[in-house]
Order: C-alpha cells, then sequence, then structure tokens
C-alpha cells in the first residue's frame, strides 16, 4: 500500500534527508523495512518510545508515521549520542528467546544454561528484552534469575 505524505513530511524529507525525488517510495521502503522501537533495547528504546505515531528507524533515521492513516507525518535524524544504532538492536536470537519464553509463562520448563547449569522449575516472568534482562523461575520455595544472554536452551518439562 503506497504511503502518503504530509507536507510537513516532505519538507523535512527535503531539508533533514536531503530528498527531494522519490519521497513516496523512501517513505514506503521505511515503513515496510525500518525497525520498531520494540526491536531496540536499552536507552535508544526509551527515547523511541517517548515519540508519539507509529515509529520505525531506517538508516540513522528515525519516521514517524499516523497510526490511522499511516501517512508519513515526520523524519528527523537518529541523534549522535545514539550512533551506531546497531548497538541498541536486538539480536534476533534473543528476540526468538523472548517469543519462546512468552509462550512458557507459568509452564514447569527446564533451562540450560551456556555454562551446563540446569534450572527446573515454573516460569513466572514475561520477557520483554527492551527492558528485563533476566528470566525468574520459581523454583521449590525460591526464585532463580537467570540472565537471558546465557540461555542456551529452554524446554517445557513434558519435552524433556
Amino acid at each position: 500500500m503506497k504511503k502518503k505524505i504530509t507536507h510537513h513530511a516532505r519538507q523535512r524529507l527535503n531539508e533533514r534527508v536531503n530528498l527531494t525525488k522519490k519521497r513516496t517510495s523512501i517513505a514506503n521502503i521505511a515503513y515496510c523495512k525500518g525497525l520498531t522501537p520494540l526491536q531496540y533495547r536499552g536507552t535508544f528504546f526509551q527515547y523511541l518510545s517517548t515519540k508519539k505515531g507509529k515509529v520505525k528507524v531506517y538508516h540513522d533515521y528515525i519516521y514517524i508515521f499516523s497510526k490511522a492513516r499511516k501517512r508519513l507525518i515526520t523524519v528527523f535524524p537518529v541523534p549522535q549520542k545514539y550512533l551506531p544504532v546497531d548497538k541498541y538492536k536486538i539480536p534476533p536470537e534473543i528476540i526468538n528467546l523472548a517469543n519462546k519464553i512468552n509462550s512458557l509463562n507459568s509452564v514447569n520448563v527446564k533451562i540450560i544454561t551456556k555454562d551446563n547449569l540446569i534450572v527446573e522449575g515454573i516460569l513466572i516472568d514475561f520477557f520483554r528484552p527492551q527492558t528485563m534482562q533476566k528470566v525468574r523461575i520459581k523454583k521449590a520455595m525460591e526464585i532463580v534469575k537467570i540472565d537471558i544472554d546465557n540461555i542456551e536452551e529452554i524446554k517445557t518439562k513434558l519435552s524433556v
């Protein structure tokens, strides 16, 4: 679907991205290929979360689209202190792990860490990779916290 561009966005593309032609094309590409705030973590995620509208990051520019009509409202460069943005990007394997953890909330699981520690118990936390760095497991009467980056494998106790 071809994205519409507001007059303001057209001006910002001219002055900030130095783009006078193919503005609709870049708006479409940014909308389809740009990354959302949920694909970043840390202070860059927090910064993007303060923006209103549908936010996309594409080639070191932040594109703001209206939520309802999906029109490009404005575009501006990523602030210098967040460059390069790749250092804030959540690796795909962590996103996949987060999806698996979220699907197993309140389920009896077995987690194997990269240093071969095995922890069994009930998964009690949802995982949001932008803000949370640990998984919490209820094991008997104690709560065990495991660093997300240290998880090698997670299984349900039924599939063990």
